[in-house]
């Protein structure tokens, strides 16, 4: 099997576990009023025991996995022109949209890891921001291989 094929279905199988996700999360949460501050908050109940997420964290969570999806399908239209020439004006604008994406995902896992005092919030929001940067920084040199190429095209 080659690599290209082996990623291709690997970014397949993200794309479609994230959708399950996106479908099975508000079918599994049960509303309730807490008692102690009587705001509305999501039960999931798994093994007989309930984790509580506040909607304003559901909503950033969904924000975050939508974006995600977005970086894979995105990813997945990249792969899709290895066969002929990779080095595409495309790619390169697709890179630099996949940069700033991961950044819109960085802020939301930061203001989130500050807001409810989740570390490995802002950990994952740390590792979003590498990848923004590793995305952009790629953008640029997918951007030069395209003028290269565009110019050796045109050299006899």
């Amino acid at each position: 099997m080659k690599p290209s094929t082996l990623l291709k279905a690997a970014l397949i199988l993200v794309l479609l576990v994230g959708l399950l996700l996106l479908f099975w999360i508000p079918v599994t949460a049960i509303p309730r009023i807490t008692s102690l501050d009587t705001q509305v908050a999501l039960f999931f109940v798994r093994g007989g025991n309930a984790y509580s997420v506040h909607p304003k964290g559901l909503a950033i969570l969904y924000a975050m996995g939508v974006l995600g999806l977005w970086i894979c399908a995105e990813l997945l239209v990249m792969l899709n022109t290895m066969r002929q020439n990779p080095f595409i004006a495309r790619n390169a604008r697709a890179l630099l949209r996949i940069g700033w994406v991961a950044m819109a995902v960085t802020a939301l896992a930061f203001w989130a890891g500050y807001r409810w005092r989740d570390s490995l919030m802002s950990l994952g929001a740390c590792a979003m921001l590498i990848l923004g940067l590793f995305a952009m920084t790629l953008s640029q040199l997918f951007g030069q291989a395209v003028r290269y190429k565009e110019e050796n095209d045109l050299t006899i």
